[in-house]
């Protein structure tokens, strides 16, 4: 009996030993293989993600900063509010507080609308060379106290 046992146990360990190379080696090359093949098909494709993400990103940059530009002009193409701005820049005594309560009106109402009409804008702020300022948040953004002293302010002062 124990011949037997030990015949038994010998042809199994003969099998396992024919039988786990034979199929640990071919499932092992195939599963190296295909993660090969699956790793540099990824890395191909998250490459060129990112670069038609880049390209996204700068296109919404450019369109952003161009939709900015046209938007800083627009108080140039409205009279209303280039009268209010000029009136207050030539009384340079009158701040926020001292302005008529239509002027504040008028202003608000054409932050408000820039507001609205862009979902990306969270403040408008409109500053004069006198000491009123007009401001107009979304998110509760306060305006600059000393907006005159500021190098941007001075910038295009000049």
């Amino acid at each position: 009996m124990k011949s037997h046992k030990h015949g038994v146990f010998l042809f199994r360990t003969q099998l396992s030993l024919i039988l786990l190379p034979v199929i640990l080696f071919p499932l092992a090359f195939i599963g190296y293989v295909s993660y090969q093949i699956s790793y540099h098909a990824l890395q191909n494709r998250s490459a060129a993600n990112v670069s038609q993400i880049a390209s996204l990103v700068n296109q919404n940059l450019d369109t952003t900063m161009q939709q900015a530009i046209q938007l800083a002009k627009t108080p140039l193409y409205d009279p209303t509010i280039q009268q209010i701005v000029t009136y207050y820049a030539q009384h340079p005594k009158l701040d926020f507080d001292h302005a008529s309560f239509a002027d504040i009106q008028t202003m608000e109402a054409f932050s408000l609308n820039i507001l609205i009409h862009n979902t990306n804008i969270d403040s408008v702020d409109i500053y004069t060379a006198g000491a009123a300022a007009f401001p107009e948040s979304s998110i509760g953004l306060q305006s600059f106290t000393n907006w005159r002293s500021q190098p941007w302010f001075q910038e295009l002062m000049r």
